[in-house]
């Protein structure tokens, strides 16, 4: 999905360590859905994932092609989780 070689058993510890974090960050963003008390950390947390990545690939002098798909699919992505975030507060 980033277009990388996972050759290096470094990074492949780490690629890993990422898909557990956005593992648990999934479940969260799920159980909100049927648990109203879980909604306000769960639109943050999902705001700093997608926020904290958009700035690094913005900062980033270089990405590839795939990671750029990545930066778009974020884009969307909180397209979306914005105004989620002012429903949730709306509400609250």
């Amino acid at each position: 999905m980033y277009g990388l070689a996972l050759d290096e058993p470094n990074l492949q510890i780490l690629m890993r360590h990422r898909a557990v974090l956005f593992g648990l960050l999934g479940a969260l963003l799920v159980a909100a859905a049927f648990t109203p008390g879980l909604r306000g950390v769960a639109l943050l947390g999902g705001l700093v994932s997608v926020v904290s990545f958009l700035l690094l690939t913005w900062s980033a002098p270089f990405y590839n092609e795939a990671l750029g798909r990545v930066v778009v699919a974020d884009w969307a992505a909180l397209a979306c989780r914005l105004p989620a975030a002012a429903l949730h507060l709306r509400a609250a």
